[in-house]
Protein backbone atom coordinates (compact mmCIF):
# COMPACT_ATOMS: atom_id res chain seq x y z
CA UNK A 1 0.00 0.00 0.00
CA UNK A 2 1.23 3.51 -0.69
CA UNK A 3 0.27 6.87 0.64
CA UNK A 4 0.71 10.20 -1.11
CA UNK A 5 2.74 12.66 0.97
CA UNK A 6 3.66 16.10 -0.41
CA UNK A 7 2.76 14.88 -3.91
CA UNK A 8 5.09 11.86 -3.55
CA UNK A 9 4.18 8.23 -3.05
CA UNK A 10 5.81 6.58 -0.05
CA UNK A 11 5.68 2.96 1.07
CA UNK A 12 3.73 2.15 4.24
CA UNK A 13 2.72 -1.01 6.12
CA UNK A 14 6.01 -2.69 5.18
CA UNK A 15 6.33 -6.40 5.94
CA UNK A 16 9.66 -8.25 5.79
CA UNK A 17 9.24 -11.43 3.75
CA UNK A 18 11.05 -14.65 4.67
CA UNK A 19 14.25 -15.39 2.72
CA UNK A 20 13.52 -17.14 -0.56
CA UNK A 21 9.96 -15.77 -0.90
CA UNK A 22 10.82 -13.69 -3.96
CA UNK A 23 12.95 -15.40 -6.60
CA UNK A 24 14.37 -13.33 -9.43
CA UNK A 25 16.09 -16.21 -11.21
CA UNK A 26 14.89 -19.37 -12.88
CA UNK A 27 17.69 -21.93 -12.40
CA UNK A 28 18.25 -24.69 -14.96
CA UNK A 29 19.69 -27.58 -12.93
CA UNK A 30 21.53 -29.04 -15.95
CA UNK A 31 25.27 -28.95 -15.17
CA UNK A 32 27.55 -27.53 -17.87
CA UNK A 33 31.33 -27.56 -18.22
CA UNK A 34 33.03 -24.40 -19.44
CA UNK A 35 36.22 -22.39 -19.45
CA UNK A 36 36.82 -18.96 -17.91
CA UNK A 37 37.48 -16.37 -20.63
CA UNK A 38 37.58 -13.28 -18.45
CA UNK A 39 38.08 -13.65 -14.71
CA UNK A 40 36.52 -11.26 -12.22
CA UNK A 41 38.64 -8.28 -11.32
CA UNK A 42 39.38 -7.69 -7.66
CA UNK A 43 37.32 -4.85 -6.23
CA UNK A 44 40.30 -2.47 -6.41
CA UNK A 45 38.59 -0.74 -9.32
CA UNK A 46 34.93 0.08 -8.94
CA UNK A 47 32.98 -1.39 -11.84
CA UNK A 48 29.42 -0.72 -12.84
CA UNK A 49 29.26 -4.18 -14.39
CA UNK A 50 28.11 -6.62 -11.70
CA UNK A 51 28.60 -9.47 -14.19
CA UNK A 52 32.18 -8.67 -15.22
CA UNK A 53 33.35 -12.30 -15.60
CA UNK A 54 32.83 -14.30 -18.79
CA UNK A 55 33.00 -18.00 -19.57
CA UNK A 56 32.58 -20.07 -22.71
CA UNK A 57 30.91 -23.46 -23.01
CA UNK A 58 29.63 -25.93 -25.58
CA UNK A 59 25.85 -25.45 -25.81
CA UNK A 60 23.47 -28.22 -26.84
CA UNK A 61 23.51 -27.07 -30.48
CA UNK A 62 27.29 -27.73 -30.59
CA UNK A 63 27.98 -24.00 -30.78
CA UNK A 64 30.33 -22.32 -28.38
CA UNK A 65 28.37 -19.83 -26.28
CA UNK A 66 29.46 -17.16 -23.80
CA UNK A 67 27.82 -16.30 -20.51
CA UNK A 68 28.58 -13.58 -17.98
CA UNK A 69 28.99 -14.26 -14.27
CA UNK A 70 29.45 -12.18 -11.16
CA UNK A 71 31.04 -12.24 -7.74
CA UNK A 72 28.10 -14.08 -6.10
CA UNK A 73 27.92 -16.77 -8.80
CA UNK A 74 30.97 -18.69 -7.55
CA UNK A 75 30.53 -21.61 -5.13
CA UNK A 76 33.71 -20.65 -3.28
CA UNK A 77 35.55 -17.41 -2.70
CA UNK A 78 38.77 -18.61 -4.35
CA UNK A 79 40.11 -16.79 -7.40
CA UNK A 80 39.13 -18.06 -10.83
CA UNK A 81 41.82 -17.52 -13.45
CA UNK A 82 41.66 -17.29 -17.24
CA UNK A 83 41.29 -20.77 -18.84
CA UNK A 84 40.18 -22.44 -15.58
CA UNK A 85 37.78 -25.30 -16.26
CA UNK A 86 34.55 -24.93 -14.31
CA UNK A 87 31.18 -26.56 -13.79
CA UNK A 88 28.09 -24.34 -13.57
CA UNK A 89 24.35 -24.07 -14.13
CA UNK A 90 22.48 -21.38 -16.04
CA UNK A 91 20.24 -18.80 -14.36
CA UNK A 92 17.68 -16.78 -16.30
CA UNK A 93 16.53 -13.49 -14.77
CA UNK A 94 12.70 -13.51 -14.66
CA UNK A 95 12.60 -9.72 -14.98
CA UNK A 96 14.59 -9.18 -18.18
CA UNK A 97 15.37 -12.68 -19.51
CA UNK A 98 19.15 -12.20 -19.18
CA UNK A 99 21.07 -15.44 -18.73
CA UNK A 100 24.23 -15.91 -16.68
CA UNK A 101 26.40 -18.71 -15.29
CA UNK A 102 25.92 -19.41 -11.59
CA UNK A 103 26.88 -22.01 -8.95
CA UNK A 104 30.34 -22.01 -10.55
CA UNK A 105 32.87 -24.46 -9.14
CA UNK A 106 36.45 -25.03 -10.21
CA UNK A 107 37.13 -28.54 -11.51
CA UNK A 108 40.27 -30.53 -10.73
CA UNK A 109 40.75 -30.82 -14.53
CA UNK A 110 41.94 -27.21 -14.44
CA UNK A 111 45.13 -28.26 -12.70
CA UNK A 112 45.68 -31.30 -14.95
CA UNK A 113 45.21 -29.46 -18.27
CA UNK A 114 46.72 -26.10 -17.44
CA UNK A 115 50.38 -25.24 -17.46
CA UNK A 116 49.91 -23.71 -14.03
CA UNK A 117 52.99 -24.27 -11.90
CA UNK A 118 52.13 -25.73 -8.49
CA UNK A 119 54.32 -24.93 -5.50
CA UNK A 120 54.59 -26.74 -2.20
CA UNK A 121 55.27 -25.23 1.16
CA UNK A 122 54.56 -25.28 4.86
CA UNK A 123 52.33 -22.99 6.93
CA UNK A 124 54.59 -20.91 9.17
CA UNK A 125 52.11 -18.36 10.52
CA UNK A 126 48.33 -18.13 10.89
CA UNK A 127 46.00 -15.22 11.48
CA UNK A 128 42.73 -16.68 12.80
CA UNK A 129 40.57 -14.31 10.76
CA UNK A 130 42.14 -13.84 7.34
CA UNK A 131 44.90 -16.30 6.43
CA UNK A 132 48.57 -16.65 7.05
CA UNK A 133 51.99 -17.23 5.53
CA UNK A 134 53.50 -20.15 3.65
CA UNK A 135 57.23 -20.85 3.30
CA UNK A 136 57.96 -22.38 -0.11
CA UNK A 137 59.97 -25.62 0.00
CA UNK A 138 62.15 -24.95 -3.06
CA UNK A 139 62.86 -21.22 -2.82
CA UNK A 140 62.51 -20.40 0.90
CA UNK A 141 60.23 -17.54 -0.23
CA UNK A 142 57.50 -16.60 2.26
CA UNK A 143 54.13 -15.80 0.66
CA UNK A 144 50.85 -14.67 2.24
CA UNK A 145 47.56 -16.47 1.67
CA UNK A 146 43.87 -15.86 2.43
CA UNK A 147 41.54 -18.54 3.79
CA UNK A 148 39.12 -17.67 0.97
CA UNK A 149 41.63 -19.19 -1.51
CA UNK A 150 41.50 -22.66 0.10
CA UNK A 151 39.83 -25.00 -2.40
CA UNK A 152 37.99 -27.27 0.05
CA UNK A 153 34.98 -26.08 2.05
CA UNK A 154 35.58 -27.92 5.32
CA UNK A 155 39.20 -27.41 6.12
CA UNK A 156 41.39 -27.07 9.17
CA UNK A 157 44.80 -25.52 8.62
CA UNK A 158 47.41 -25.47 11.36
CA UNK A 159 50.93 -24.12 11.54
CA UNK A 160 53.29 -26.77 10.18
CA UNK A 161 50.78 -28.16 7.65
CA UNK A 162 52.18 -28.86 4.17
CA UNK A 163 50.20 -27.24 1.33
CA UNK A 164 50.16 -27.20 -2.45
CA UNK A 165 49.35 -23.86 -4.08
CA UNK A 166 49.73 -21.60 -7.09
CA UNK A 167 51.30 -18.17 -7.06
CA UNK A 168 49.48 -15.22 -8.62
CA UNK A 169 50.26 -11.52 -8.72
CA UNK A 170 48.11 -9.68 -6.19
CA UNK A 171 46.30 -6.70 -7.75
CA UNK A 172 46.37 -4.99 -4.33
CA UNK A 173 50.16 -4.42 -4.43
CA UNK A 174 50.58 -1.14 -6.16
Amino acid sequence: MTRVTANKEVAINIIILPNGTVKFDEIDKTPYIGRVLQPLQIKAKKSNDALAGRLIYDAFDNKMSELPFGERDRCGLYTLLENDIVQFVIAKDKRDGMMRATQISLLDQSFLKSKEHREMGIVIKLDNTSGGQIKCFLSDQVVPFRFSEVMKDNFQISEGDPLEFSLAISPNNG
